[in-house]
């Protein structure tokens, strides 16, 4: 269930960290502005996800996310420097 609050509906680049009921860490990025609080809400409550919990963390100029893992490349670069990262290794 979407946690209820009031928030600005426009859309901004967004960062977000879940887990799946199967016990999934996922990393999400939008790469534009695509989505309002509200949107990302609703889309992380939807059934065919099966988001168990997910915390939306600070979005915009800093959203960026880089996968390098076997042949799975993803970057989407943020705007802005950052001071600190979350890094995901294996063992």
């Amino acid at each position: 269930q979407a946690t209820q609050f009031n928030a600005n509906a426009a859309g901004s680049r967004r960062s977000i960290v879940a887990m799946d009921r199967q016990g999934r860490l996922l990393f999400i990025a939008s790469p534009s502005p695509s989505f309002s609080l509200g949107e990302v809400a609703d889309l992380l409550v939807a059934p065919d996800l099966s988001i168990d919990r997910a915390l939306n963390l600070d979005g915009g100029a800093s959203t960026g996310l880089y996968v390098n893992s076997g042949s799975q490349h993803v970057a989407v670069d943020s705007f802005t420097r950052l001071p600190l990262v979350v890094m995901v290794r294996t063992k």
